[in-house]
């Protein structure tokens, strides 16, 4: 699995941001973004959630590196499986 520095900085190349013009956008400096990049300091919650706004990316995914399953829209027979396996 890709760590949060990875996905924060494919995202952001993804997106079209360099360092500096996404630090401008979220308020902190082009460093702080090199910084959680390479996984030397995590982002808050509230600079997490911004960044998903700014890029589109699914918070879920950005944080926990999977997709976020809605499990009230899957089947019931989908439902019991994954539960079963969550045992």
């Amino acid at each position: 699995m890709l760590s949060l520095g990875t996905r924060i900085r494919r995202t952001r190349r993804l997106a079209g941001f360099s360092q500096r013009a996404l630090a401008s956008l979220l308020g902190v400096t082009h460093g702080t973004v090199g910084h959680w990049e390479t996984n030397r300091s995590p982002p808050s919650a509230r600079m997490l959630v911004e960044f998903s706004r700014l890029t589109g990316v699914d918070l879920h995914w950005l944080v926990f590196g999977q997709p976020h399953v809605n499990k009230a829209a899957l089947p019931s027979e989908a439902m019991r499986n994954m539960n079963r396996s969550a045992k």
